[in-house]
């Protein structure tokens, strides 16, 4: 999708889903953060979930790590 289509959906989302549980495949970080929890599966195993900034303040985080990769560019 792009930028702006994106956008319109998680608008879309957050008002005419707000009081339902939302389960979302995201595949830019940029908007993890508009959600309560985020789960990580790796080789279709559970390694982590949490609150997004709650993760982002533990260093041992695998999604503190992948949001440091993508940010950087890599």
């Amino acid at each position: 999708l792009d930028n702006d289509t994106e956008a319109e959906m998680q608008h879309v989302i957050s008002t005419a889903f707000m009081d339902c549980t939302v389960i979302a495949i995201l595949h830019r970080l940029e908007q993890v953060e508009l959600y309560n929890e985020v789960v990580m599966i790796a080789d279709g195993e559970l390694v982590e979930h949490g609150v997004p900034s709650e993760l982002m303040h533990n260093e041992g985080s695998r999604f503190r790590a992948l949001r440091a990769a993508t940010s950087s560019g890599r």
